[in-house]
């Protein structure tokens, strides 16, 4: 459990999120249904915490602010992630025109969903190649151990035969 059997005390982390997304009467309210739903439950409260704490993090996604939750510490890379996005969300209005938000999104999402394909496709194109590569090398290592062998046969014999 997040917080090893009793909710948590800290002025830090009450000062932050919970302190700013709740107003002091809904947090001891949702306290207590937590503690009481950890008598019954443990998962089903740990989940429920790791909802309350989430992190979260405005994005900017065709010039508008969407705020999303996410790990904490995730923050950046959920930043990064939608800059990515809106990168193809701006070829597709340089290329078709504004088109309404969803088909944009939908849009967008598709030419990443296909530019995923090639990469795995090329990613399995390459895995296949070094398999190839690494049975060329066991065959040669195989060659290269059975050409020494014979030759010590060879040695082994010319020096008995002396």
């Amino acid at each position: 459990m997040p917080w090893a059997g009793r909710p948590p005390t800290s002025a830090t982390f009450l000062k932050t999120r919970w302190h700013n997304r709740f107003r002091s009467d809904e947090r001891k309210s949702i306290m207590l249904i937590i503690c009481f739903v950890a008598l019954f439950n443990q998962k089903v409260a740990t989940t429920f915490w790791k909802v309350l704490t989430m992190g979260e993090v405005t994005v900017r996604v065709n010039n508008k602010p969407y705020t999303v939750g996410c790990a904490d510490g995730q923050e950046s890379r959920v930043q990064d992630l939608a800059r990515m996005f809106d990168e193809h969300i701006e070829m597709v209005v340089s290329d078709v025109g504004a088109i309404g938000e969803v088909r944009l999104f939908l849009m967008a999402a598709l030419l990443m969903i296909d530019e995923m394909q090639d990469l795995k496709s090329q990613l399995a194109e390459a895995s296949s190649s070094n398999a190839r590569v690494n049975a060329g090398v066991h065959e040669m290592e195989r060659k290269a151990a059975f050409a020494i062998s014979d030759a010590a046969a060879r040695l082994e014999r010319l020096l008995g035969a002396s």
